[in-house]
C-alpha cells in the first residue's frame, strides 16, 4: 500500500506533480475558504490518517502563513509524519542579521516546527552552513551530480573543456566540487555590496581568456551579481558564457539584460516558477532527485509517530 500523501498550497507546481508521478501518487491541493473580511482557512481535500504526508508550499509573500496553516490542518488529522518540501527555501540568502534585523531563515524553520512539521526537505540552499541554526530536521539536496552529468555531456558535444567559474564567494565550494570531479579548470569572483546597494567585484581570479565558460551560482534574482560577472568575463576575452543556475530567473526582464550583457545561455531548474525563454533557456528537472530522497525517508526509517500532545 502506497502510505505517500502529497499536498500543496494553490496550484500544483510542475515539478510536484512530476515528483508525485514517479512515486506512483498525485498532487492535492488544499481546500481553500475564504471569508467575508479577507481571512482565509485551510482544510484538508482528502484523510491523512496513518499517512506520511509531504506538503509543496505554494510560491508568493502568502506561502509561509498558508503553509503554517496546511501544517496545522494535516498535524490534527493524525498523520505518521508531516514532511515540508520546500524545493526554493523563502529568505534563504539572508541567513546573517544586519544591524537590528532578523535571521528569515532561522526564524521560519523555528515556525514550521512549532507548526507541527516534523522535518523539512530542501535544495542547493544558500549558505549551507546555516542549517545548524534550523529548528527541525533539514536534508538539504544538491543538484550538483544533474548539472555535471549534462556539463559532460555538452562539453563532448562541443569538443571542449570549458573552465567552471563560481560568480560569488558563496559559489565557490560548489564549483570546486565539480572542478574536482569533472577535472577541469575553475576560476571565482568575489564581490563587495557598496553602502549605496551597488556592486563592485573585489576579486576575480582564473585562466579564461579565448575559451569557455560555464558561470554558476546557486540562484538569480535580481541578476545583478551575473551580470556583473559575465560583463567581467567578456571583457577577459571569454568567447563562450553558458549560466548554470538551480534556482532560476522568475522575472522576463532580468533574462534581457543577463542575454544582452553576454550570456549565451542559461541552464536552470524546475525548482520555482522560472520564466522560459526558447532557445535562451534550457531547464532541468529536479524530480528525480526529490522522488529518491522520499524514498529515503522510509528506507532509513526516519519516518516517526508525531508528538500531538499539545492537540485538543
Amino acid at each position: 500500500m502506497n502510505s505517500y500523501c502529497f499536498l500543496c498550497g494553490g496550484k500544483p507546481s510542475v515539478l510536484s506533480e512530476k515528483v508525485a508521478a514517479i512515486l506512483k501518487g498525485k498532487v492535492m491541493p488544499m481546500r481553500i475558504v475564504f471569508f467575508a473580511n479577507g481571512e482565509k482557512q485551510i482544510r484538508l481535500p482528502v484523510s491523512v490518517s496513518s499517512l506520511n504526508v509531504f506538503l509543496f508550499p505554494a510560491e508568493g509573500e502568502s506561502a509561509i502563513w498558508d503553509t503554517l496553516q496546511m501544517i496545522d490542518a494535516v498535524k490534527r488529522s493524525g498523520p505518521l509524519s508531516i514532511t515540508v518540501v520546500w524545493p526554493c527555501y523563502p529568505y534563504a540568502r539572508q541567513e546573517q542579521a544586519p544591524e537590528g534585523g532578523s535571521i528569515p531563515p532561522q526564524l521560519l524553520s523555528r515556525l514550521l516546527a512549532t507548526a507541527g512539521a516534523d522535518r523539512l526537505c530542501t535544495i542547493d540552499l544558500h549558505a549551507p552552513g546555516q542549517l545548524k541554526h534550523f529548528a527541525l530536521p533539514t536534508k538539504n539536496l544538491s543538484l550538483l551530480p544533474l548539472f555535471m552529468n549534462t556539463m559532460q555531456t555538452m562539453a563532448e558535444k562541443r569538443a571542449e573543456e570549458p573552465v567552471l567559474f563560481a560568480a560569488d564567494g558563496s559559489a565557490k565550494a560548489r564549483v570546486q566540487w565539480l572542478a574536482e570531479q569533472l577535472n577541469w579548470q575553475f576560476g571565482f569572483a568575489e564581490k563587495r555590496r557598496l553602502p549605496d546597494g551597488t556592486l563592485r567585484l573585489v576579486s576575480f581570479n582564473g585562466e579564461v581568456q579565448n575559451g569557455s565558460v560555464f558561470l554558476i551560482d546557486d540562484r538569480i534574482d535580481s541578476g545583478g551579481t551575473f551580470e556583473l560577472v559575465i560583463r567581467r568575463l567578456k571583457k577577459a576575452g571569454v568567447r563562450t558564457i553558458i549560466g548554470w543556475v538551480t534556482h532560476g530567473v522568475c522575472d522576463p526582464n532580468v533574462l534581457d539584460r543577463l542575454q544582452q550583457a553576454g550570456l549565451d545561455r542559461l541552464i536552470e531548474t524546475d525548482t520555482r516558477n522560472v520564466t522560459k525563454k526558447d532557445g535562451f533557456v534550457t531547464i532541468l528537472s529536479a524530480s528525480s532527485c526529490l522522488a529518491e530522497a522520499i524514498r529515503g525517508y522510509r528506507e532509513e526509517k526516519f519516518l516517526k509517530p508525531m508528538r500531538r500532545s499539545w492537540i485538543k
